[in-house]
Formats: C-alpha cells, sequence, structure tokens
C-alpha cells in the first residue's frame, strides 16, 4: 500500500507541476504586453495575482510533504504491533486515490482563481476555519491515545527509551507551540482580505483589490514561514535521534572486524525499516560508514570514527549527524535520554566508554541473576517492581542464550540495576546475606553503571 500511495504522489506531483507553469505562463501571457522588446504594461494587480498563484502551488507541495513525513512520525510513536487505527494506511485505493486527486484539484482551483480576489479570499478564509477545528480534533485525538495504555510502550519492549524520545518532541510540537493560536490569526488575516475584497467590489473605493490581495499574500506567507520553522525544528529533534544509528554501528564495529546490516540495528533503535535505510543513505552519502556488497550492510570507517571520537571528547561542539544540519551530542537530548546510547557527556553518561562485554562479563552477569532469581523475594518489592524485574531478568537471558546485542544488554541491565540498587544496598547494610547482595551489586555497578 505505501509504494501505491508513493507512485500516486509522484502522479500528482507532476500534474500539479505542470498545471502551475501552465497557470502562470499562461497568466503572464495575458498581463505582460511586449512591443519592440519592452514591457507597455504590467498592472500591479496582475503581477500580485501572479505571486499569488505561485505561493498556492508551494503550499500545497509543502503540504503533500508534510502529510507524508507526519504519517511516518505518528506510526513511530507507538510499539510495533500496536499503531492505532486512526495511523495506518487506509486500504481502499479508490478512497486514497480519490482523497489524493480532491486535494490536487483544490489546489487546482485556487491557482487558476488566484486572478479573483474576492473567490480566492473567501476560500482561503474557509480553509483556515476547517485548519483551526482539524488542529484542535488532532490534539485531543492524540492526547487521548497517548493517555491509552494500550499503546504505551513497555520498559521491557526493545526501543522502549527511543519511542519515549520520540513521543517526547512530539508532545512539544503538538501541545507546547501554540498552533491554535496561529490558525487563529490566519483566519483574521484571511477575513480581512476578504471583507477588503468583497467591499472594493461592491463599491468604488479607490483600489481595495490591491491591499486584499497584500493582506492574504502576506497572512500565508508569514504563517507558511512559522509553520515551516516549527516543522523545521520538530524534524532537526526527530531526526537528531537517528544519529544512533551511527553510534550503534560504531559501538559493533569498531573494536572488532565484523559488518552490521540494518536489520540488525534498526529493530534495536525502535526505528522502522524505511527510517533505518534513509539514516543508512544519509550516513553513506557523508562518507561515515564503509558499504558492503550485500545493500545496507558494512561498518564504520576511518572518518565515522573519527567523528564519533571527536564528538564524544567536545559533546557541546556541532556535528553533521542530522538530516537538516549541524547537531551537538549536547542537543541530542530530547525528553528523558539518560540510558540513551548517544547523549551528552555528565554524570549519567558512559560516552567516553564503548559498549562491549568479555567472557567473564557474561559469566557473572549469569551468575548473578541466577542468584537474584532465587532470592528475589527476600528484596521485598511490590508486585508490579517485582514482575518488571523478572521481566528484565529473563530478557538479559534470553540475550545471554545467543551473542548478546550490546545496546540492548546494557539498556535492561541498567533498568534492573534501578529497581534493585537501592534495596540491595538496605540488605547490606543490614547484613542480610552479606556475601550475595554484594556479588549481585558490583555486578550490576560495574557492567551497567552509570
Amino acid at each position: 500500500m505505501e509504494r501505491f500511495i508513493n507512485n500516486l504522489n509522484y502522479i500528482t506531483g507532476i500534474c500539479g507541476t505542470v498545471f502551475l507553469v501552465g497557470v502562470v505562463g499562461f497568466r503572464l501571457h495575458q498581463i505582460v504586453q511586449i512591443k519592440d522588446g519592452a514591457w507597455v504594461s504590467f498592472a500591479i494587480s496582475d503581477a500580485l495575482s501572479v505571486l499569488l498563484a505561485l505561493l498556492f502551488g508551494l503550499i500545497y507541495f509543502l503540504s503533500r510533504i508534510s502529510v507524508s513525513k507526519e504519517l511516518l512520525i505518528a506510526k513511530a510513536l507507538f510499539p510495533s504491533g500496536r499503531i492505532p487505527n486512526e495511523f495506518s494506511y487506509p486500504n481502499d485505493r479508490y478512497y486514497i486515490t480519490a482523497a489524493v486527486f480532491s486535494f490536487l484539484c483544490f489546489y487546482m482551483l485556487l491557482i487558476w482563481f488566484a486572478n479573483n480576489i474576492q473567490l480566492s479570499s473567501m476560500m482561503m478564509f474557509a480553509v483556515a476555519v476547517i485548519d483551526l477545528r482539524t488542529r484542535y480534533l488532532i490534539n485531543k485525538g492524540y492526547l487521548k491515545i497517548f493517555t491509552d495504555p494500550k499503546y504505551a510502550p513497555s520498559a521491557v519492549e526493545r526501543g522502549f527509551q527511543e519511542i519515549q524520545d520520540r513521543r517526547a518532541v512530539a508532545t512539544w510540537y503538538l501541545f507546547q507551540l501554540p498552533h491554535l493560536w496561529k490558525e487563529a490569526v490566519r483566519i483574521a488575516g484571511c477575513g480581512v482580505a476578504a471583507a477588503l475584497a468583497i467591499l472594493g467590489y461592491i463599491s468604488p473605493m479607490g483600489r481595495l483589490d490591491l491591499l486584499a490581495y497584500v493582506f492574504l499574500i502576506g497572512t500565508l506567507t508569514i504563517n507558511e514561514i512559522i509553520t515551516q520553522r516549527w516543522r523545521f525544528e520538530r524534524d532537526r529533534r526527530f531526526n537528531a535521534l537517528a544519529a544512533k544509528l551511527l553510534s550503534a554501528i560504531y559501538e559493533r564495529t569498531h573494536y572488532a572486524d565484523s559488518s552490521v546490516s540494518v536489520s540488525d540495528l534498526g529493530p534495536s533503535l525502535a526505528l522502522s525499516d524505511g527510517q533505518a535505510r534513509a539514516a543508512w543513505r544519509y550516513l553513506s552519502e557523508l562518507g561515515l560508514i564503509k558499504n558492503y556488497s550485500a545493500p545496507y550492510s558494512g561498518r564504520i570507517n576511518e572518518s565515522g570514527a573519527h567523528m564519533m571520537e571527536k564528538a564524544r571528547r567536545e559533546p557541546q561542539q556541532p556535528i553533521n549527524l542530522n538530516f537538516f544540519g549541524p547537531v551537538s551530542l549536547q542537543n541530542l537530548e530530547v525528553g528523558q535520554m539518560q540510558n540513551s546510547v548517544i547523549q551528552q557527556a555528565g554524570a549519567q553518561s558512559t560516552l567516553s566508554q564503548s559498549i562491549s562485554f568479555n567472557r567473564q562479563d557474561l559469566d557473572d552477569v549469569r551468575q548473578a541473576l541466577e542468584l537474584l532469581e532465587k532470592y528475589i523475594n527476600d528484596l521485598g518489592l511490590n508486585d508490579a517492581a517485582k514482575r518488571k524485574a523478572l521481566a528484565l531478568v529473563a530478557t538479559l537471558n534470553a540475550q545471554l542464550a545467543d551473542d548478546p546485542d550490546p545496546v540492548i544488554f546494557k539498556q535492561a541491565g541498567r533498568s534492573l540495576r534501578n529497581i534493585i540498587e537501592g534495596v540491595i544496598a538496605g540488605l547490606v547494610a543490614s547484613g542480610i546475606q552479606p556475601p550475595i547482595w554484594s556479588f549481585i551489586d558490583s555486578v550490576f555497578k560495574r557492567l551497567f553503571g552509570g
């Protein structure tokens, strides 16, 4: 279905471009008279109508890009297999085709009637009112879904922290930015333009149509600038998370003669296949990874390793790990990312270390987990904490059954340590089986410490 939608977007994009160029060329041919190689007339109102047509075309293409991107973002805010129906692609191809072409036809009408300021301003006033209502419903719907436990990621699920990080960005974008006020100002601007256009049409009060054009073009331009700035910052924050892919490649290949692939790393970082492939292509274009013959597989190269090591030494210096320009490791902290593999260096950071475990480390963890399972009732945890601790023990044991993924292994270990650390300290201090608890405590502090 996604391929069908992409093909549909490609077709409508070509249709929209051809129509826009054709209409603008036709209007210019109408309004510009050339005699002996010189312009004879070029009415200001006609020039403004052409500018408005171009602005409508720009808004249409930016809207198409935004819709596709926001659908991908929405699906990345939920655990795999538990994406709300509202954020899934419809399965009815006829419905999708009708919706996409209806959107195209509406903007074709706007472009064609850009020389009629009365009709254009009234149509945009109606659009602004509808958009305000839509934005209100979107925020209300997201708030309801975000607070629904059915769609919330579990702490023991793969990619829990990454989903939480993306939700933090989405929360900032949806609820902390004044979207409703922006839409209200757009309604006011389009309303003033419509009133001036109608007044100029029914009364001989000078060239009010020119003023109407100025108000409408100014309102739409300012609204689009603000919208794109907010989207740019949102995308910068989201795509900063994709820098984790480079960090994961570095951790897995820099200290070992091995390669990795998108299929290995994407799921562990809670990146969809498309997101992981896009990030891989971007890193490849920057010359930070070495590609192997198998698609989307390779290892860190010298440039990538140098960049990661420099970024860890100087976390406040900007580096080009972002799809939209420089970003520093310091600025990669979005929401709560204390346990992320890439974060600002600090008290809770391990940026100066690589994530690697030798055979003795793994044996110590196995023994610690066996003891913890055997004596877990002595910790006196409540039911919820005990269930979570046992689930994390199971995750670690599953990793130990094969070659453990260092990112998942360390994240699960840290989460388990956060649950048991305080209780174990109390048991050791009170002298209750100190050899057992001291051993468990030392293993978790040494291997999963901050």
